[in-house]
C-alpha cells in the first residue's frame, strides 16, 4: 500500500498538471503496453521501457533507423485512438542521435490528416522542422499548438480530434501529453491594455527553439499586454484552485509582470521584474531574465503573496499582465506543491 501511495505521489510531483491535461506516456509503470511497432520491415524492431540516468523510466525504440515505425494511439475510430477533442497542444520529450520523423494523427473537418515534424531547420507545406539540434543526442522537450500548425498548412481546416503519435527512427521518448493551457499561444486570447504610444501589436510567430509562440511588440515598457483580466471582468480567469504559475519568456529588454489576484483584502497584483533584488514591491527574477534566451519560471503565488502580506490569501488568480516587448509561451496555472515537506525515497519512484 505504501509503495502504491509513493508511486502516485511521484507521478503528481513529476508531471505538470495543466488546466487540462492528458498524459499518454510517462513510462513510470515500467511497461510498453500502449505502444506498437507499426512497421516491422526489416524485422526485429522492438520497444523497451528502460531507465535513463537523467529522466528515470523512458521508452526506447530499437530498429533499423527510419525504416521502422512505432505508434501510440491510432487513426480515428480504430482501437486505442486517443479521440481527444478538447486538448490540442502536444508536449513531448525525446533524446535522438539519428534522424526521425514524427506523424501526429488527426481527425479534421477534411478527414484524416498527419502533422509531420522532423529534425530540420526548415518548415513548409510538408510539415515543420524542429531544428537540426534535435538529433544531438540530448534530451529536448517540445510543445506544439496543433491547431495553429494545421492552419499553417491548411487555413480552412480544423481539428476535430487528436488521435495518436507515430514515429520513425530509433531513440528515446518520454512525457507525451496533450494539454489545454490558458491559451497563451493564441494571440486572440491576448489584448493590448495600454496602447499609448499607439502601434503596439500581438502576433503569432514561429520560434526556432519553441515552435509557435506569441510575440508582444511595442515601445518597451510604455505599452502593456494582458492575458486574462481582473476579478469580475469579462477576461478574468477566475481560477480558484490552482496557485502555481508557470511561464516561459525570451526578452532582451526590461519588462514588468503583474499577476492579477482577487484576495481576502481585495484586488492585488504580484509583480515580477528582471532584477536581482526583491522587496515589498515584488520579486526579482534575476538580471539574466532579459539576456535574450528562453527562460522558464515557476512561482507559488500564495507563498509570494504571503511574503509581502502574511495575513492575506488568494481567492482567485485572474490574469497575467506584462509591460515590455518580447516572446511569451506556456503560461499555465498548476497545483502548488505540498506545503509541508514530504520525505520520499526517490529510488522507489523508479
Amino acid at each position: 500500500m505504501k509503495k502504491q501511495w509513493i508511486k502516485s505521489l511521484c507521478f503528481v510531483m513529476s508531471i505538470t498538471t495543466y488546466l487540462s491535461a492528458t498524459v499518454y506516456e510517462d513510462a513510470e509503470n515500467g511497461n510498453v503496453d500502449k505502444w506498437q511497432v507499426y512497421d516491422n520491415t526489416p524485422a526485429g524492431a522492438s520497444i523497451m521501457n528502460v531507465v535513463d540516468e537523467e529522466k528515470g523510466n523512458v521508452i526506447e525504440f530499437l530498429g533499423d533507423g527510419s525504416e521502422n515505425g512505432y505508434r501510440i494511439g491510432n487513426f480515428h475510430g480504430r482501437v486505442n485512438d486517443w479521440n481527444n477533442s478538447s486538448e490540442k497542444t502536444l508536449k513531448w520529450s525525446m533524446k535522438y542521435d539519428e534522424s526521425f520523423t514524427i506523424f501526429v494523427s488527426l481527425n479534421t473537418t477534411k478527414g484524416h490528416r498527419y502533422l509531420i515534424y522532423a529534425p530540420t531547420d526548415y518548415s513548409g507545406s510538408w510539415g515543420y522542422g524542429l531544428g537540426t539540434e534535435a538529433t544531438y543526442g540530448t534530451w529536448r522537450s517540445y510543445s506544439r499548438d496543433l491547431e495553429t500548425d494545421l492552419k499553417g498548412i491548411d487555413a480552412e481546416n480544423s481539428i476535430v480530434s487528436v488521435d495518436g503519435l507515430f514515429i520513425r527512427g530509433s531513440g528515446f521518448v518520454d512525457d507525451i501529453a496533450l494539454v489545454n493551457s490558458k491559451g497563451a499561444k493564441n494571440p486572440a486570447n491576448w489584448r493590448v491594455y495600454d496602447n499609448s504610444p499607439e502601434g503596439a501589436s500581438i502576433e503569432a510567430v514561429v520560434d526556432s527553439e519553441k515552435g509557435n509562440v506569441v510575440q508582444l511588440i511595442g515601445e518597451g515598457e510604455e505599452n502593456g499586454f494582458a492575458l486574462g483580466g481582473t476579478n469580475r471582468t469579462d477576461f478574468a480567469w477566475n481560477e480558484t484552485s490552482n496557485r502555481q504559475l508557470k511561464w516561459s519568456m525570451k526578452y532582451d529588454e526590461s519588462f514588468t509582470i503583474f499577476v492579477s489576484l482577487n484576495t481576502t483584502k481585495g484586488h492585488r497584483y504580484l509583480i515580477y521584474a528582471p532584477t536581482d533584488y526583491s522587496g515589498s514591491w515584488g520579486y526579482g527574477l534575476g538580471i539574466e531574465a532579459r539576456d535574450g534566451t528562453w527562460r522558464s519560471y515557476s512561482r507559488d503565488l500564495e507563498t509570494d503573496l504571503k511574503g509581502i502580506d502574511s495575513e492575506n490569501s488568494i481567492l482567485s488568480v485572474d490574469g497575467f499582465f506584462i509591460r515590455g516587448s518580447g516572446l511569451i509561451d506556456d503560461v499555465v496555472l498548476t497545483k502548488s506543491p505540498p506545503s509541508k515537506p514530504i520525505l520520499i525515497n526517490w529510488e522507489e519512484c523508479k
